[in-house]
């Protein structure tokens, strides 16, 4: 905050299923979105939010993603 940033940290407990109308919202609102993978990146929760924006329709919003390559 100190710096003009601010953060809201989302604890998806579970990967499936996607809480559809919170993703709606937190994609809605066109902020980058970060997500952090404790295992490997393809096939994971930051894949799926990719594909549940493309299915939105949403290319605005800007997602990244961290974990392990496979």
């Amino acid at each position: 905050q100190k710096e003009g940033r601010s953060v809201r940290v989302v604890n998806a407990r579970f990967i499936k299923p996607i809480d559809k109308k919170m993703m709606k919202d937190i994609l809605g609102e066109g902020l980058p979105i970060l997500t952090i993978e404790e295992a490997v990146l393809e096939g994971g929760f930051g894949s799926s939010i990719l594909e549940f924006a493309q299915e939105q329709g949403v290319y605005h919003t800007p997602i990244d993603r961290m974990g392990i390559p496979d």
